[in-house]
């Protein structure tokens, strides 16, 4: 499964925001659930997620995050402008059962909000079962 997002988000100041998706790439599966933006797990394993968010150049630090039933962040990435836009990527293996379900989300660190950049190669989540 993998979907992106193509447009831009608005992320507040000092609050964690769980990120939308519009478009859908592939899901051989049917484990997008779009009405709550979030994969599904429909078959136990371990499956690989990826996640990769555009932050624009004007902003101080921030993390990206993949929450596992709303309340088990399994991965947390923090990334620090290096000028210019910086696109923060990241990755990892989890085991999972069926009705897990994950979502991205983001924090940022920059008053007032930010608008982030979307596009499918720049802001993207993607699941694949590797075991």
């Amino acid at each position: 499964m993998k979907v992106y997002f193509d447009g831009h988000q608005v992320v507040p100041f000092v609050q964690i925001v769980k990120l939308t998706w519009n478009n859908i790439v592939y899901d051989n599966n049917e484990e997008w659930d779009a009405e709550n933006n979030r994969w599904v797990c429909k078959e136990a394993g371990i499956y690989h997620f990826g996640l990769a968010v555009n932050f624009p150049n004007y902003y101080s630090g921030a993390w990206i995050m993949l929450i596992k039933n709303d309340n088990e962040s399994f991965l947390k990435t923090y990334g620090r402008p290096a000028g210019g836009s910086t696109e923060i990527v990241t990755a990892t293996d989890k085991n999972m059962e069926v009705g897990d379900y994950v979502d991205a989300r983001t924090l940022h660190m920059k008053s007032p909000s930010i608008e982030l950049w979307g596009g499918e190669f720049c802001m993207y989540f993607s699941v694949h079962r590797v075991g």
